[in-house]
């Protein structure tokens, strides 16, 4: 199953980029791939924080519950999710560097069901679309922060 981190330096300071990815229910106004997302919980941002995000890949839309395992504030997050029998786990952490921020996001996933085994053997297939994704994401979140 892929596991793979994505990286950008944004100019701007850590909690301006924290403010920006802890803030799940703006997540449509940053990332254009994102279409909706439907909070589960109430505020605030925490370990337990729920949502259906839906977004647009390949053309299509796709929606999937996130909830947030770990969190250490203004540093990182970790939120999992399941989506045909694989379990994705994505993990932000922000790094300060000199006068930038440096922002990694590290995607992992594994089979739960045997269904996701099978969808393990397709993988290849699927990453390089997840990737460009999660990619977008991170210049959405370097261009919203770096406009404040």
């Amino acid at each position: 199953m892929p596991t793979f981190t994505l990286t950008t330096t944004i100019n701007a300071a850590p909690n301006t980029v924290w403010d920006i990815i802890a803030d799940i229910e703006n997540s449509p106004k940053v990332a254009p791939e994102i279409v909706r997302i439907e909070m589960l919980t109430p505020p605030p941002f925490r370990v337990g924080t729920k949502w259906r995000e839906t977004r647009r890949m390949n053309n299509r839309e796709a929606a999937v519950v996130l909830e947030v395992s770990e969190v250490t504030p203004g540093r990182s997050y970790t939120a999992t999710s399941t989506l045909m029998g694989v379990e994705f786990t994505s993990q932000f952490t922000i790094t300060r560097e000199r006068e930038a921020t440096r922002l990694d996001l590290h995607t992992t996933s594994r089979p739960i069901t045997l269904g996701g085994r099978l969808f393990s053997l397709l993988s290849p297939l699927f990453t390089p679309a997840m990737k460009k994704s999660m990619q977008s994401d991170l210049e959405a979140i370097k261009r919203a922060a770096e406009s404040r």
